[in-house]
């Protein structure tokens, strides 16, 4: 369950937990609910965990509202991994 700037609450049979935002400077929040979404299940295609998997979405959220564009020209995964990893 995404919650915009509050982060997202996340639960599966083996996990649970919120994941409060990564920090960044926002520019537009148009985007982001979309960005989060298409990251996430990028995350679970892969055979992440929910939780990385979540992560992955925040990531890509991140990048989004970081420009005017809707569909950020920096969401790809190598980066959203590398911001996951700055920010764990």
């Amino acid at each position: 369950m995404t919650l915009g700037d509050q982060g997202v609450y996340y639960f599966s049979s083996e996990e649970s937990g919120h994941l409060p935002p990564f920090t960044t400077d926002v520019v537009d929040v148009t985007g982001a609910g979309e960005a989060f979404s298409s990251c996430a299940i990028y995350g679970i295609l892969n055979e992440e965990s929910l939780f990385s998997a979540c992560k992955l979405g925040l990531a890509g959220a991140a990048l989004t509202i970081q420009t005017e564009e809707s569909i950020s020209s920096f969401l790809k995964p190598e980066k959203t991994h590398e911001i996951v990893k700055n920010f764990s």
